[in-house]
């Protein structure tokens, strides 16, 4: 969400609907908000290992699939359809690779994925083992 938020085609598409104005406070501001979600999620995952609470709630589960979904969705044909026309409708000096970075960041998200649900479950047998 913070790359699109600073996409050259993303931007332009958001300026032409709603001014220049708005496309910066709608651009900055969605991009400071994925990096305060990222941050925010960052440190209630560093929790999990200080608090055993946590894990017993199952709530890092709930994270990491909400991520994978994003990181699905990235990957989706109708999603990757719009950007493609996102690009195509707008002028060539502010056209860049919108759906190839969307489709590389998605890739990452699921290819992280599955090593937090490792680390996720190791938490929890290790949390398991010091309560008997």
């Amino acid at each position: 969400m913070a790359a699109i938020g600073i996409n050259t085609t993303i931007v332009y598409q958001v300026a032409a609907k709603l001014g220049a104005a708005g496309a910066l406070l709608l651009c900055c501001g969605g991009g400071c908000l994925a990096l305060g979600l990222a941050l925010a999620l960052l440190t209630t995952l560093g929790d999990y290992p200080v608090n055993p609470e946590r894990i017993k709630r199952g709530g890092g589960l709930i994270y990491i699939f909400l991520v994978a979904l994003v990181g699905v969705t990235g990957l989706s044909d109708p999603v990757q359809t719009f950007l493609h026309g996102l690009v195509v409708a707008t002028p060539p000096r502010f056209q860049n690779g919108t759906p190839e970075i969307v489709r590389w960041f998605s890739g990452l998200i699921l290819l992280f994925c599955p090593f937090y649900l490792w680390s996720y479950h190791q938490r929890e047998h290790r949390l398991r083992r010091l309560q008997r």
